[in-house]
């Protein structure tokens, strides 16, 4: 089973509803994904199909407000701040930071904090990211998913994430939204 990010945009007033009422944050997330029937012995057996809550309309759910970084989440990190997990600023949003939503996995930044990260992770060169790029360092320290020597373009395709997360970013940042990111 592997661990992957996902990245949200959304309102502050979403957040803040999130933030009231997390039970609802699971039908946020997948708003955009049709509800699963129950299996026919679910059925025999009367399970009926999950009811999602309805959400308010700052909650609604738009083709482009989601990112999935995947399994490069720990990669990025690493090659953003140059530590394994550590809290070095803004840029750290994929491992540290942010504001627990319900019991957690997932927690939220304002608009305020993704203009923030959006500034702290643009302010990273490329010439940057390719100097801290060491596979073995990143496989000694551990860095999820530990197999960065395996494969002969892997700093390029991280880059591209890197470079797509920053379009992300920038279109939240532009649009005055805050993110939710969930790990798991």
């Amino acid at each position: 089973m592997s661990m992957c990010c996902i990245l949200f945009m959304t309102s502050d007033d979403c957040i803040d509803h999130l933030h009231k009422a997390p039970q609802e944050l699971e039908a946020f997330m997948w708003a955009n994904v049709p509800p699963q029937k129950p299996s026919r012995l679910m059925q025999v057996l009367g399970v009926k199909q999950a009811v999602r809550p309805t959400l308010p309309d700052d909650c609604c759910r738009r083709e482009g407000d989601e990112y999935v970084v995947d399994t490069a989440w720990h990669g990025i990190h690493f090659l953003l701040t140059g530590t394994a997990w550590d809290d070095v600023g803004p840029a750290s949003f994929l491992v540290a930071r942010g504001t627990v939503i319900g019991s957690g996995p997932a927690v939220s930044f304002t608009s305020y904090e993704t203009k923030e990260i959006q500034v702290a992770v643009s302010r990273v060169t490329d010439d940057a990211l390719r100097q801290r790029f060491d596979p073995n360092e990143m496989n000694h320290k551990m860095i999820y998913p530990m197999n960065w020597d395996h494969e002969p373009n892997c700093f390029t395709e991280v880059l591209d994430e890197i470079t797509d997360m920053r379009r992300f970013l920038e279109n939240a940042s532009q649009k005055r939204m805050g993110l939710i990111r969930y790990l798991q």
